[in-house]
């Protein structure tokens, strides 16, 4: 319990911090999405940008502790917005720093191929690497000079207003009541009821 050196030993080198602590950001370098087995199936040149999104314990005026799930799902999720996947599947972009991100690729149309069930953090002012979507545990960047190396960090586009909670009363209910309520009002006979309830 109390280790005592027998011989003489140098110190190693100090390994530079990585991080610079008044920075609010991080960097993600991606070298190409489709390594690893996260979109087997999806051929090359369909995912053309990145949902980036954290989760969140809960949102002021969404539910409550047990009631998450009546307005959306129980790991909260706060869409941070997407940045652009390049042809050859890579990406760079800048994260929230100190956040737990989770990524989904999406296709041209803003569908999800994809949800990553986990998620990492960058430290302010680290720059942060991953191989692919779901890439073995020990495999390593390939060594090959990617597109978005050749361009600056992406900024991410924001999700449509303000960061909020997804909720169906909230997003979806006003849709229907501006749109279809008129005739799916529950007065029709054979006619879905689309009316606050």
């Amino acid at each position: 319990f109390e280790p005592i050196p027998v011989r003489k030993t140098f110190r190693p080198a100090v390994i530079p911090d990585r991080i610079k602590p008044g920075e609010k950001t991080a960097t993600v370098f991606l070298t190409d999405v489709h390594t690893g087995r996260g979109i087997d199936g999806v051929p090359r040149g369909v995912v053309k940008s990145l949902r980036l999104y954290h989760y969140d314990y809960a949102y002021r005026n969404m539910g409550g502790h047990y009631q998450i799930g009546i307005e959306g799902p129980w790991d909260v999720r706060r869409v941070i917005g997407t940045v652009p996947v390049y042809e050859d599947g890579s990406a760079m972009f800048e994260i929230p720093a100190n956040t737990p991100v989770a990524l989904q690729p999406l296709d041209s149309e803003g569908k999800a191929l994809q949800l990553m069930r986990s998620w990492f953090v960058g430290m302010p002012g680290e720059r942060v690497s991953c191989v692919g979507c779901h890439e073995k545990q020990n495999e390593v960047s390939p060594p090959r000079y990617v597109e978005a190396a050749k361009h600056a960090p992406s900024k991410p586009t924001p999700w449509y207003g303000p960061v909020r909670g997804f909720s169906f009363l909230r997003e979806v209910q006003p849709v229907l009541d501006k749109f279809c309520v008129g005739c799916h009002d529950g007065k029709q006979a054979g006619c879905p009821n689309f009316a606050d309830s």
